[in-house]
């Protein structure tokens, strides 16, 4: 059973639950974005564990495409580029093992697993991001009953003070389960926006409401050329690569995108 909160305990909208959107989507009825629960714990796992199932049975790792290179937004030389593509079939043996032993280690300990394996997200449902704003927070895609994805803002729990930079919030995660990775929603009388999008969009708007915002000028995330599909939508999102940030992995990309906030 859920944890009762008491009344007033939680940062104002952060309320468990508190519905952010309803949106229409063909074929179902009720759709939602809104502040996760710790009811929902279960399925923002099965979301995690769908996105690790979809990655160690993919084939090969396509390129990124060349229009998403020639945006500029990545500031990558195309030789750079072609010899990570070159040495992509070493890289993905490594990856294909990692997400294959996460999804055997759910898939053997079930909830329990994420419960004792993703403290991060388990303390964050239970109290901790809603009673403060410093911590994390999650918004879920619910679509009839049914949690499809979610997205985390903030770093990770206890971290060290200065693991982000003092003028960045971290967009941790955005996940959606495959089906919907490319479903568009309604916007207005005649525009469609695609799901990550609307995710993402709501998640900003929450966090320019918050105080710790007032001292922040910009989004970080992390992304790897690896996920060509991820680092087209940040691109498209308006993310451009962080050339100060100095990779340990040539493979991963810091990028960044300016945030308005109204002081």
């Amino acid at each position: 059973m859920a944890e009762e909160f008491e009344a007033g305990k939680f940062v104002e909208q952060r309320e468990p639950g508190r519905v952010l959107e309803s949106f229409e989507l063909q074929g179902h009825e009720v759709n939602n974005i809104r502040y996760a629960k710790i009811e929902d714990f279960e399925g923002i796992t099965e979301v995690d564990k769908a996105r690790w199932k979809e990655r160690s049975e993919l084939k090969n790792v396509p390129p990124i495409k060349a229009s998403v290179i020639e945006t500029g937004e990545l500031e990558l030389e195309k030789g750079d580029l072609e010899k990570l593509h070159k040495n992509m079939p070493e890289k993905e043996k490594e990856i294909r093992s990692w997400y294959n032993e996460k999804l055997s280690q759910c898939e053997e300990g079930g909830i329990e697993f994420f419960k004792k394996g993703d403290e991060n997200l388990w303390k964050a449902l239970k109290e901790e991001s809603f009673s403060d704003e410093k911590k994390p927070f999650f918004l879920v895609i619910e679509v009839d009953g049914k949690v499809v994805g979610y997205i985390q803002i903030g770093g990770y729990f206890n971290q060290p003070e200065d693991f982000e930079p003092k003028d960045a919030i971290r967009v941790q995660t955005i996940s959606l389960l495959p089906e919907y990775q490319r479903r568009k929603i309604k916007e207005g009388k005649d525009q469609e926006v695609s799901i990550a999008h609307k995710l993402l969009e709501l998640a900003v708007n929450e966090v320019k409401k918050e105080s710790t915002s007032k001292d922040k000028s910009k989004l970080v995330l992390g992304t790897h050329i690896w996920t060509p599909q991820a680092v087209g939508f940040w691109v498209k999102e308006g993310f451009k690569r962080d050339k100060s940030v100095k990779e340990d992995d040539p493979y991963h990309l810091t990028m960044v995108k300016r945030l308005q906030v109204d002081k």
